[in-house]
């Protein structure tokens, strides 16, 4: 059974993992609420923020190639920890779900979509957006509506 791209991580994470992700996105967002002028600042680090995806896109080829390397000198057998990387890949890319995963995302690795949710509501709160967030609220409103506007 395959689940749909945009949840299957967060569909197979832990309801606290996804909630305290959740939480310390807006926790961010009300901080920069405070300090407009360093969001250029903070959108420059979610840009060079490794999401959950690239994590694995890096460890399964690495074990693959570690386990061909192995069964040239050790032999065979070797082979099936590249088998077994590469199942658990295609596991991923059908279910979301990875054997490291939970690890990862309790170690704060998020998905492209939760990243991209914390970059359109810190540029809601920079103004890039006509009528996002109002200029008039007090900064924890604007943080909340900014928020907001990037779940929608």
């Amino acid at each position: 059974m395959t689940t749909i791209s945009a949840q299957r991580v967060s569909a197979n994470t832990c309801d606290d993992v996804n909630e305290r992700i959740i939480s310390d996105m807006q926790r961010r967002i009300e901080f920069y609420a405070l300090h407009t002028e360093l969001i250029e600042e903070r959108l420059e680090e979610l840009d060079r923020e490794w999401d959950v995806e690239r994590a694995i896109e890096t460890l399964a080829p690495s074990e693959t190639m570690l386990a061909i390397v192995m069964a040239m000198f050790g032999g065979r057998k070797w082979l099936l920890l590249a088998i077994a990387a590469q199942t658990m890949v295609l596991t991923h890319a059908l279910q979301g779900f990875y054997p490291s995963m939970p690890l990862w995302r309790r170690a704060g690795f998020r998905t492209q979509r939760e990243m991209a949710e914390e970059r359109y509501a810190l540029r809601a709160l920079r103004g890039d957006f006509d009528g996002a967030v109002d200029t008039s609220q007090g900064d924890g409103e604007r943080a909340m509506a900014a928020v907001n506007a990037a779940r929608m």
